[in-house]
Protein backbone atom coordinates (compact mmCIF):
# COMPACT_ATOMS: atom_id res chain seq x y z
CA UNK A 1 0.00 0.00 0.00
CA UNK A 2 2.65 2.24 -0.33
CA UNK A 3 0.97 4.40 -2.93
CA UNK A 4 -1.40 5.08 -0.89
CA UNK A 5 1.05 5.68 1.98
CA UNK A 6 3.81 8.20 -0.10
CA UNK A 7 2.02 11.79 -0.99
CA UNK A 8 1.44 10.09 -4.94
CA UNK A 9 -2.41 9.68 -4.14
CA UNK A 10 -5.02 12.65 -2.76
CA UNK A 11 -5.08 13.07 0.86
CA UNK A 12 -7.91 10.46 1.41
CA UNK A 13 -4.99 7.37 0.24
CA UNK A 14 -3.71 7.96 3.89
CA UNK A 15 -7.06 6.91 5.05
CA UNK A 16 -7.92 4.23 2.55
CA UNK A 17 -4.39 2.75 3.54
CA UNK A 18 -5.02 3.01 6.99
CA UNK A 19 -8.51 1.16 6.10
CA UNK A 20 -7.32 -1.61 4.09
CA UNK A 21 -4.41 -2.14 6.94
CA UNK A 22 -7.04 -1.79 9.33
CA UNK A 23 -9.29 -4.76 8.07
CA UNK A 24 -6.46 -7.26 7.48
CA UNK A 25 -5.38 -6.77 10.43
CA UNK A 26 -8.13 -7.10 12.58
CA UNK A 27 -10.33 -9.76 10.22
CA UNK A 28 -13.55 -7.23 10.53
CA UNK A 29 -16.22 -6.61 7.41
CA UNK A 30 -15.91 -3.84 5.68
CA UNK A 31 -19.36 -2.31 7.16
CA UNK A 32 -17.87 -3.40 10.58
CA UNK A 33 -14.78 -1.16 10.10
CA UNK A 34 -17.07 1.94 8.23
CA UNK A 35 -19.33 1.92 11.33
CA UNK A 36 -16.95 1.40 14.35
CA UNK A 37 -16.55 4.93 16.46
CA UNK A 38 -13.99 5.59 18.93
CA UNK A 39 -15.55 5.30 21.98
CA UNK A 40 -15.74 1.49 20.84
CA UNK A 41 -11.79 1.30 20.73
CA UNK A 42 -10.10 0.65 23.91
CA UNK A 43 -6.42 1.74 23.97
CA UNK A 44 -5.41 1.52 27.42
CA UNK A 45 -5.03 -1.85 28.70
CA UNK A 46 -4.95 -0.49 32.02
CA UNK A 47 -8.10 0.75 32.42
CA UNK A 48 -9.50 -1.65 31.56
CA UNK A 49 -9.32 -5.10 33.19
CA UNK A 50 -10.30 -6.93 29.60
CA UNK A 51 -7.77 -5.41 28.36
CA UNK A 52 -6.92 -3.61 25.27
CA UNK A 53 -9.71 -3.63 22.58
CA UNK A 54 -12.45 -2.63 20.73
CA UNK A 55 -16.31 -3.89 20.54
CA UNK A 56 -16.96 -4.62 17.42
CA UNK A 57 -21.08 -4.21 15.74
CA UNK A 58 -21.27 -6.90 13.78
CA UNK A 59 -24.14 -9.03 11.79
CA UNK A 60 -26.54 -11.65 13.27
CA UNK A 61 -28.02 -14.42 11.71
CA UNK A 62 -30.99 -12.49 10.62
CA UNK A 63 -29.37 -9.27 9.25
CA UNK A 64 -31.87 -7.02 11.48
CA UNK A 65 -30.57 -7.55 14.92
CA UNK A 66 -26.88 -7.34 15.06
CA UNK A 67 -24.73 -8.57 17.83
CA UNK A 68 -21.43 -6.81 19.47
CA UNK A 69 -18.36 -8.73 20.07
CA UNK A 70 -15.13 -7.79 21.93
CA UNK A 71 -11.76 -8.19 19.40
CA UNK A 72 -8.55 -7.97 20.61
CA UNK A 73 -5.88 -5.44 19.38
CA UNK A 74 -3.26 -7.45 18.00
CA UNK A 75 -0.07 -5.66 18.53
CA UNK A 76 0.22 -4.33 15.32
CA UNK A 77 -3.37 -3.25 15.43
CA UNK A 78 -3.11 -1.13 18.35
CA UNK A 79 0.05 0.07 16.60
CA UNK A 80 -2.21 1.54 13.82
CA UNK A 81 -4.98 2.72 16.15
CA UNK A 82 -3.01 4.22 18.31
CA UNK A 83 -1.38 6.33 15.78
CA UNK A 84 -4.83 7.20 13.84
CA UNK A 85 -6.00 7.87 17.54
CA UNK A 86 -3.38 10.49 17.74
CA UNK A 87 -3.88 11.96 14.47
CA UNK A 88 -7.29 11.62 14.76
CA UNK A 89 -9.53 15.34 14.23
CA UNK A 90 -12.74 14.05 15.72
CA UNK A 91 -12.20 11.24 19.04
CA UNK A 92 -16.45 11.34 19.15
CA UNK A 93 -17.19 10.26 16.16
CA UNK A 94 -16.15 7.15 13.35
CA UNK A 95 -12.77 5.60 13.27
CA UNK A 96 -12.86 5.93 9.38
CA UNK A 97 -14.95 9.34 8.77
CA UNK A 98 -16.45 9.72 5.23
CA UNK A 99 -16.59 13.18 3.54
CA UNK A 100 -20.50 12.39 2.84
CA UNK A 101 -21.31 11.79 6.63
CA UNK A 102 -22.50 8.24 5.56
CA UNK A 103 -20.08 5.10 5.53
CA UNK A 104 -16.32 4.92 4.63
CA UNK A 105 -15.54 3.04 1.62
CA UNK A 106 -12.36 4.00 -0.26
CA UNK A 107 -12.90 2.36 -3.73
CA UNK A 108 -11.62 5.47 -5.67
CA UNK A 109 -8.78 5.93 -4.09
CA UNK A 110 -7.72 1.76 -4.00
CA UNK A 111 -7.83 2.02 -7.68
CA UNK A 112 -5.79 4.94 -8.17
CA UNK A 113 -3.23 3.10 -5.47
CA UNK A 114 -3.86 -0.21 -8.15
CA UNK A 115 -2.87 1.92 -11.17
CA UNK A 116 -0.01 3.93 -9.15
CA UNK A 117 1.22 0.78 -8.47
CA UNK A 118 1.40 -0.70 -12.26
CA UNK A 119 -1.00 -3.39 -11.30
CA UNK A 120 -3.64 -2.47 -14.60
CA UNK A 121 -6.71 -4.42 -13.25
CA UNK A 122 -8.34 -3.76 -9.80
CA UNK A 123 -11.31 -6.24 -10.35
CA UNK A 124 -9.47 -9.36 -8.70
CA UNK A 125 -9.20 -7.42 -5.49
CA UNK A 126 -12.38 -7.39 -2.88
CA UNK A 127 -12.41 -6.05 0.54
CA UNK A 128 -13.60 -9.08 2.43
CA UNK A 129 -10.44 -11.07 0.86
CA UNK A 130 -8.33 -8.87 3.57
CA UNK A 131 -11.05 -10.61 6.47
CA UNK A 132 -9.85 -13.94 4.60
CA UNK A 133 -6.62 -12.96 4.84
CA UNK A 134 -6.59 -12.65 8.78
CA UNK A 135 -8.50 -15.51 9.23
CA UNK A 136 -5.46 -17.95 7.36
CA UNK A 137 -3.11 -16.11 9.27
CA UNK A 138 -4.22 -16.78 12.78
CA UNK A 139 -4.67 -20.71 12.03
CA UNK A 140 -1.56 -20.72 10.07
CA UNK A 141 -0.49 -19.20 13.40
CA UNK A 142 -2.14 -22.44 15.45
CA UNK A 143 -4.77 -19.81 16.64
CA UNK A 144 -7.39 -22.44 17.82
CA UNK A 145 -11.09 -22.09 15.40
CA UNK A 146 -13.05 -21.70 18.38
CA UNK A 147 -11.04 -18.58 19.31
CA UNK A 148 -10.32 -17.25 15.42
CA UNK A 149 -14.63 -17.58 14.88
CA UNK A 150 -15.12 -15.45 17.84
CA UNK A 151 -12.95 -12.62 16.70
CA UNK A 152 -14.73 -12.75 13.01
CA UNK A 153 -18.46 -12.97 15.20
CA UNK A 154 -19.23 -16.32 13.76
CA UNK A 155 -21.79 -18.03 16.18
CA UNK A 156 -21.02 -21.69 15.14
CA UNK A 157 -17.87 -22.43 17.42
CA UNK A 158 -15.47 -22.59 14.18
CA UNK A 159 -17.10 -24.92 11.95
CA UNK A 160 -17.22 -22.43 9.17
CA UNK A 161 -13.33 -21.52 9.83
CA UNK A 162 -12.30 -25.03 9.88
CA UNK A 163 -14.44 -25.79 6.62
CA UNK A 164 -13.10 -22.99 5.00
CA UNK A 165 -9.46 -22.45 6.46
CA UNK A 166 -8.66 -26.35 7.71
CA UNK A 167 -6.63 -27.60 4.93
CA UNK A 168 -4.50 -24.13 5.69
CA UNK A 169 -2.42 -26.56 8.14
CA UNK A 170 1.89 -26.48 7.33
CA UNK A 171 3.77 -29.31 7.85
CA UNK A 172 5.59 -27.56 10.68
CA UNK A 173 2.60 -27.12 12.45
CA UNK A 174 2.00 -30.49 12.51
CA UNK A 175 4.96 -31.52 13.57
CA UNK A 176 4.59 -29.16 16.99
CA UNK A 177 1.17 -31.19 17.83
CA UNK A 178 2.47 -34.87 17.32
CA UNK A 179 4.31 -34.76 20.17
CA UNK A 180 1.64 -33.95 22.23
CA UNK A 181 -0.43 -36.59 21.70
CA UNK A 182 0.73 -38.95 24.09
CA UNK A 183 -1.80 -40.92 26.04
CA UNK A 184 0.88 -41.96 28.85
CA UNK A 185 1.63 -37.90 29.96
CA UNK A 186 -0.95 -36.37 31.69
CA UNK A 187 -3.39 -33.63 30.01
CA UNK A 188 -2.12 -30.43 30.64
CA UNK A 189 2.12 -31.46 30.52
CA UNK A 190 4.65 -30.00 28.50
Amino acid sequence: MAPLRDGRIRSEGRQAADFIEFLSLSGCRVAEASELTWNRVYLEGDEHPEGQYMLVRGKADQEIEYKERKVPLFPPLLKLLRRMHAEAKDLTGKVFPARSGGDYYPRRPLESALKVSGIAEERWFQFHGLRHYFATECVMRSVPVGIVAQWLGHSDGGELVVKRYGNHISDDQVRHFVDRVDFQRPIGSA
